[in-house]
């Protein structure tokens, strides 16, 4: 696979991968597993986090021997074979109409929620979309590791800053009641339904190993950035539904608890700043989906070259 260009760094690397698995729940999902579990979702997050740390450490050891832009198939063939490999490789292509459209649709509603859009204007801006990002991986990984990772950080940034201001919040709404470290109220069954909701957000850990190849130092980088942004994310995700059990009266039926945490913690613009935000971090996912496709296509049209003698 010599035609991929080696230029990832370790930052852009983890800047792939966070905002990838930030991307459409990182506003949404702590909301959505307090509802499903109430005081046991924050122990859902932290059992599947430990469930994902393997997967992680599995597929870092297998990039960093075996760099390639087939990823899981490209590992699944010399493991088992090449039908094998392909059968993976196919699969893998197939979730794209769905994840993709999932993606897009979302990105479509935090856009809305700034900028009022009719069907005929939603439907120009999906398509306004899909060329920006194609634009953005013909100029190479390289740009999207850097535009990513600007947004991975501004996205942490925000969650950090919220709980710092949750933590130091002494006024007369301030709710500190919630202890994450009493387990008299834990339940199993609930623990277990907030860790299959919150599997959605680490759906897409494997995607990054397609670009596996184009890390600088993969031996070093790879295994790091992945075995990072999942515990990165892990704890973003963990902050945010402590801030959502943290404040009980942010949950509301119109308006989504976090933009009520913001316009509580920080100021009036809540609903502006989230919705941009949210934005970003699915025109992330967006990309990171179509950067892994096209590397497994690239890879699968190689596979068929080399048994065709072509």
């Amino acid at each position: 696979m010599t035609e991929l260009k080696p230029t990832l760094t370790l930052m852009q690397g983890l800047g792939l991968l966070t905002s990838a698995l930030l991307g459409t729940g990182v506003f949404m999902l702590p909301e959505l597993t307090v509802r499903t579990a109430g005081t046991s979702a924050l122990w859902g997050w932290l059992v599947l986090i430990l469930a994902i740390l393997p997967v992680a450490l599995s597929f870092g050891q297998l990039g960093r021997r075996y760099p390639h832009a087939g990823g899981a198939s490209h590992f699944v063939e010399m493991a088992f074979g090449r039908i094998q490999g392909r059968i993976v490789g196919w699969l893998f292509l197939a979730l794209l109409p769905v994840g993709l459209p999932a993606a897009m649709e979302m990105a479509i509603w935090f856009l809305d929620s700034l900028i009022s859009m009719s069907e005929f204007q939603q439907v120009v801006a999906k398509v306004v979309l899909l060329l920006l990002i194609l634009a953005v991986n013909l100029r190479g990984i390289r740009l999207s590791g850097a535009i990513q990772t600007i947004i991975s950080v501004t996205v942490c940034s925000v969650i950090f800053l919220l709980t710092w201001l949750a933590l130091t919040d002494t006024g007369p709404e301030a709710v500190h009641q919630y202890h994450p470290f009493d387990v008299s109220g834990i339940e199993l069954g609930a623990v277990a339904a907030a860790a299959a909701l919150a599997f959605w957000s680490f759906i897409g850990v494997e995607a990054l190993a397609h670009v596996s190849a184009e890390f600088r130092n993969p031996q070093r980088d790879f295994p790091l950035a992945l075995v990072i942004g999942v515990l990165v994310v892990g704890l973003v995700y963990a902050l945010g539904t402590w801030l959502v059990l943290s404040y009980p009266d942010a949950h509301t039926p119109d308006t989504p608890a976090m933009v009520v945490l913001f316009d509580r913690l920080i100021g009036s613009w809540g609903g502006l700043c989230i919705g941009l935000f949210g934005f970003l971090s699915c025109i992330a996912t967006m990309n990171i989906y179509h950067a892994s496709t096209s590397r497994m296509l690239w890879s699968l049209a190689s596979i068929w070259r080399c048994s065709s003698g072509a």
